[in-house]
């Protein structure tokens, strides 16, 4: 009887070409939507997202962005995708500040700019392709992109550092998901102790004890997706055989 059922149910789905992928996913999307979540459906019919395994596999650093603002509907929803990344103990104490005037963008490449040409580099110092980067002209610390994201986190938390990264890193999904360029950035966290740079972040409320651990920039790019380069050999180290 019970396999008679199961032969039915299977007749069914091939007279109807049921795919329950399909069907999970949108049932999620609805459920989503209905909850008041991100707002997924309206913006999938203009940004038809990619796979979930192809946006992790095709993700690319982007540095070269257009005159183009992001819409805002889509900001939310890389930012939405930043604050569902885990937190130690479900804590939620990143908070994300979004930087987009043009004004401020320039006021805080003017500050990263002076703070990278008065290091004073050391032998194989990490910060010594940016400072050669902060001597070109027309220097522009997020690559000229529209929006600068910096998650923070509170200066004593000693799992800032790992769940800014993590929201950091699924708003990189997100954006290229979404068809939009994005690209990490240091720097606000490399100084996010100087004074005139906390002070740009003030009036969107960011407090004493808190500090930027982890930034993206986020854009529309008129270069096609780079290809990833091979990964390298001796990075994956398992007791399975793989």
């Amino acid at each position: 009887m019970v396999e008679g059922c199961l032969n039915v149910k299977r007749s069914v789905e091939i007279a109807l070409k049921i795919d329950w992928q399909i069907v999970f996913e949108v049932a999620w999307h609805a459920r989503v939507v209905s909850s008041g979540g991100v707002r997924l459906a309206q913006i999938e019919r203009t940004h038809p997202p990619r796979g979930q395994l192809e946006t992790m596999l095709s993700r690319r650093s982007i540095r070269s962005y257009i005159d183009k603002p992001v819409e805002p509907e889509l900001l939310k929803t890389i930012l939405d995708c930043g604050l569902y990344a885990p937190t130690g103990h479900n804590t939620q104490l990143v908070r994300l500040f979004v930087q987009s005037k043009p004004e401020t963008i320039a006021a805080l490449n003017t500050i990263v700019q002076r703070e990278l040409l008065a290091h004073v580099l050391t032998e194989n110092d990490y910060w010594a392709s940016s400072i050669n980067r902060a001597k070109t002209p027309n220097y522009h610390f997020i690559h000229h992109a529209p929006v600068l994201i910096s998650a923070a986190a509170p200066r004593d938390r000693a799992n800032g550092m790992a769940e800014c990264a993590a929201a950091v890193e699924n708003m990189l999904l997100a954006a290229h998901s979404l068809g939009l360029g994005a690209c990490w950035i240091n720097q606000p966290n490399w100084f996010h102790d100087v004074p005139d740079l906390r002070a740009l972040f003030a009036p969107l409320g960011m407090r004493d004890d808190e500090v930027i651990l982890a930034s993206l920039c986020v854009g529309y790019t008129n270069l096609p997706n780079p290809p990833a380069p091979p990964r390298k050999e001796g990075r994956l180290l398992s007791e399975m055989a793989l």
